[in-house]
């Protein structure tokens, strides 16, 4: 089970796309490869507009994972909530099965959505605390179960892979893990606290046209505690220097706080779900590099501040 990144070689880069683009009844010469992610991803022309074809590898998400994600999506929008609706084929499905040799991909096609993501320079109070409150009502829209079909991982899941991930010399980060896996355990997991996150609110995920944000990559929800879910958040702002981190952990934080009420489990333990998101970008990074990925974006001179917040959260300055 690995992300697209990881196993690039699967897909016949070829033949599939458009293979899968002709069941929306895309046209083919606008297929173009975008990004290989999670999964990986192609822009074509559809009715006249731009669209993306997210080609999931076989084994990272199951059928039912993706409809539990596309529910999430529904909800999102139900709730008013700005991200790209996903879009049937020509046979009326969201989702399409796609040969490729001996194998098979799950398709979605979503609409494009409006906007960019913000610089570093960009973030000023008025949309991080925006940002905030697109978290908070994400949060109260997201569905505590799914029916019958449908599924996502949770915490489990995510805990048992950076495990996997971890190089075996990073002794510290697996002492901090087998902790936080029995504290996880004993976690209270009430609908107020606990509920199916995006895990993603950041970076390219949330793109802007002026003050209004569209949340987008939905691919990574699963269940797990709210807190969790705003420690990813706040972790787009960790390479900031201190004083700006946590003046923009404030503004994100007070957003959160208009919509929704911080609850327990955030407000006493939030620091260690810092602490966690931390693990998993080291984990990340490790990980990518020893499979000949090399370094992320810099990731390599970041990886000792890493180390260094995850033996002790204090320093986010929360």
């Amino acid at each position: 089970m690995e992300p697209a990144i990881l196993t690039p070689t699967i897909l016949d880069r070829a033949r599939t796309p458009l293979a899968a683009a002709a069941l929306w009844g895309a046209d083919p010469a606008s297929v173009e490869h975008v990004a290989d992610g999670a999964s990986f991803t192609y822009r074509m022309r559809l009715d006249d507009a731009m669209h993306y074809l997210r080609l999931t590898p076989p084994g990272w998400q199951s059928l039912g994972e993706v409809r539990g994600e596309l529910s999430f999506i529904g909800a999102a929008r139900s709730a008013g909530i700005a991200t790209p609706s996903p879009v049937r084929s020509l046979s009326g499905e969201f989702i399409e099965r796609v040969p490729d040799r001996e194998v098979a991909f799950l398709a979605v096609v979503f609409e494009e959505a409006p906007g960019r993501p913000l610089t570093p320079v960009e973030w000023d109070e008025a949309r991080v605390v925006r940002w905030g409150r697109l978290l908070a009502e994400l949060h109260d829209a997201a569905p505590r179960g799914l029916p019958d079909g449908e599924r996502r991982r949770d915490w489990r899941d995510e805990l048992a892979l950076l495990g996997r991930w971890l190089p075996d010399a990073e002794t510290e980060a697996h002492a901090h893990l087998a902790r936080v896996t029995r504290w996880f355990q004993a976690l209270p997991r009430d609908p107020h606290v606990y509920g199916l996150v995006h895990f993603d609110v950041q970076g390219d995920n949330v793109l802007w046209v002026g003050s209004s944000p569209t949340v987008i990559d939905f691919d990574d929800c699963m269940f797990h505690w709210f807190a969790a879910d705003i420690a990813r958040a706040l972790a787009t702002f960790r390479s900031e220097a201190p004083g700006r981190r946590q003046v923009l952990t404030t503004w994100l934080l007070d957003g959160y706080r208009q919509v929704r009420r911080l609850d327990p489990i955030a407000a006493e333990s939030l620091l260690e779900f810092v602490r966690v998101a931390g693990i998993g970008s080291l984990a990340w990074n490790l990980y990518w590099r020893s499979r000949g990925g090399g370094i992320v974006a810099g990731e390599r001179g970041a990886e000792q501040d890493l180390r260094a917040l995850i033996a002790d959260p204090r320093l986010w300055g929360l």
